[in-house]
Formats: structure tokens, sequence, C-alpha cells
């Protein structure tokens, strides 16, 4: 089943990671002209509540008081950075994306936002896109190699590895103990079934950067794709506890939970991606499958049409390039009998 697959988006060929678009909420004002500008917070003070709502550990009121600073400035360049660093955390791509795009525009430094921006590009599969358009110039030695490494990720995607190996020797000779790149090449090798280096860098990696959590996730990643369940569930564990808004962690382990019928402790996962990203569809998806356990259709019933309410705002070119969405969708529709809806999203998956 779906659920049991792995999510972290090195790890695989063909599959291409969820791209999200969830609908912006608008605050709309019925002020005067004249009051509501002398009620509308300045971008600066709009960001400084930003940053602490951040720290407080409230992404979706963070992003709230972004929109207010961006409202007020759209060229705000602390707030566009900060945006998109929240919507990567929550595996908005797209919504990242545009963000880094304002923010070099009005002039944001490269080396910071380039290696952002690939990591963008590939949350949405634009495996093409990111060879296209990034490249390492000009940047420095661990922001180059970061951003070779994301060509290298982007390499695998496409099934060119002889390729993605050249762009990562290439950022390993820039940054050699740098995170991202260790990271790839150890996904590198268990891609190309090199089990013995890749678990061996793996090792080293956790420990190297034991506080990294996207090291963390690829170590349970690794484990979960050999089926090895109590190693994942102890590598997502990790990954959790040093960034717990890692919401693509945060999933596989639920379907792992799930695989393993140990549906209670799923509760707290669920609650927590519920207060991250409010009806993210692939949780949605499998809290369907959950109440559906317990015999409550009428709950199955209010998660898919929370599942096919989320997806619906959502371009069909960019579902039709994003397998995982297009499969929920699919499903949702069957589960729900409608069987002719269900055909549309499912044909294109297969």
């Amino acid at each position: 089943p779906w659920s049991t697959r792995p999510i972290h988006l090195i790890m695989q060929r063909k599959v291409r990671h969820s791209r999200r678009a969830l609908a912006a909420l608008l605050l709309c004002a019925t002020l005067s002209p004249a009051a509501h500008a002398l009620s509308s917070p300045s971008p600066d003070a709009a960001y400084e509540k930003a940053v602490q709502m951040n720290q407080a550990d409230e992404p979706v009121s963070a992003i709230i008081e972004l929109k207010n600073a961006l409202k007020a400035d759209p060229k705000h360049l602390p707030s566009l950075v900060l945006a998109a660093e929240i919507y990567l955390e929550q595996s908005l791509g797209r919504a990242a994306e545009l963000s880094l795009r304002e923010a070099l525009e009005a002039g944001g430094d490269r080396n910071l936002l380039l290696p952002m921006l690939g990591e963008a590009l590939l949350q949405q599969g634009k495996w093409a896109r990111l060879l296209g358009e990034l490249n390492a110039d000009g940047l420095a030695p661990e922001s180059a190699a970061s951003v070779l490494a994301r060509r290298a990720q982007a390499h695998m995607g496409l099934g060119d590895d002889n390729r993605a190996r050249e762009e990562l020797d290439r950022a390993l000779a820039l940054a050699p103990q740098g995170l991202v790149p260790r990271v790839v090449e150890a996904a590198w090798f268990m891609r190309n079934g090199d089990e013995a280096p890749a678990f061996a860098k793996l090792d080293v990696l956790v420990k190297d950067f034991s506080s990294s959590s996207s090291a963390w996730a690829l170590y349970a990643a690794i484990y979960h794709a050999r089926g090895d369940f109590t190693r994942a569930l102890e590598g997502y564990g990790h990954a959790l506890e040093t960034n717990p808004r890692n919401l693509d962690a945060r999933i596989a382990r639920i379907g792992i939970l799930m695989d393993l019928k140990r549906d209670a402790e799923t509760k707290a996962d669920f609650e927590r991606i519920e207060k991250d990203v409010p009806g993210e569809p692939r949780a949605a998806y499998l809290a369907a499958v959950l109440a559906g356990r317990t015999g409550d259709q009428a709950a199955v019933r209010k998660h898919l049409d929370r599942v096919l309410e989320r997806l619906a705002p959502v371009d069909e070119k960019l579902l039709l390039e994003n397998p995982t969405l297009l499969l929920i969708r699919g499903l949702a529709h069957y589960d729900l009998r409608n069987y002719e809806a269900a055909i549309g999203s499912l044909t294109p998956y297969v």
C-alpha cells in the first residue's frame, strides 16, 4: 500500500514529491481607508510578530502575520524568506518557490536563497526546471555544494544516476563535510544497490549530524525501504525530536504505525499535523483509513471530503505531475463511489 512507502524524495526513482497549493486565508476589513491605515501594522512589526509566533511553534499564525507584512510591503525581504522557510517545512513547494523568486527579485542573498529554491523545486518534482535554472556559479563553497547536490537529486529524479554522480562529486569536492551532499551521497549509493557503503555513510552521517532532522529522516527512509520498521521508527522519532515540524517524517511514521496496527499511537501525530498544516491531504486520507477500521463511516466520509476539498483548488497540471496527490484523490473518489472521477485520477497515475 502507498502508505508504507518512504516519503523521503531522494530515495525514489520515479515518485515525485507532492506539490500542494493550499488556499490562502484573507482577512477582509470593513474599516474606512483612514481607519484601516491607522490600524494596519507596519511590515517590520508584523514580521517581528511572525518571528515570535514561529519560535512559539505556531507556523500557521506566523504565516498570517507574514501575509500582513507582505500586504503592507510586497517586497519585504525578511518576510519573504521566513515565509519560504515555513512553506518548505510544510512541504508546500509551490508557495515556497513563489516567495523565493520574489526574494531574489528584491535583492536577497543568492547564497541563502538558491539552495532553498532548489529544495522548493525538488518538492514539486520540477527536475528539468531546476537543472535549467539553478547553477553554482558565483556562490560561496558551502552554498555551491548545496546547489550541486540538489542538481544531483534532480538528475536522479530524471533517472540519470551517472550525471547525478558527477554533480555529487563536484559538491563533495567543495564541501566534503557538508550535510546536504553527504545526505544525497548516501541516498545515491542506496539507489544503485550499494548497500554496504550506503549504510556505512548513513551511520557516520547521523553521528556527525545528530541534531539534523534531514539526516535522521534519510536514515529512517532507508530502513523503511528495507522493511526494518523498528529502525525506521527510531529514525523518524529522532527526526521529529530535532524538528517537530518535519511533515514528511511525521506522515511516514503514521504510515508505519498503521501498517503495524498500532493505530492508537498515531493520535499525537495526526493532532500535530492538523496544528501545523490543517487539512493536509495525505494525512486526511490516512485519517479516513483509520476511521474505516473502526467502522465510523461518518468520519470516513468527512476525511475523504476534506481530501477532495483541499485538492480542488490545485491546478490540474500540477496534480498530473504529482503521483502521490493523484493517487490520493483517485482513492478518495473511489471510496466515495465516484467511480468516473476515480478513473480520471488513477489512469494518469498508472
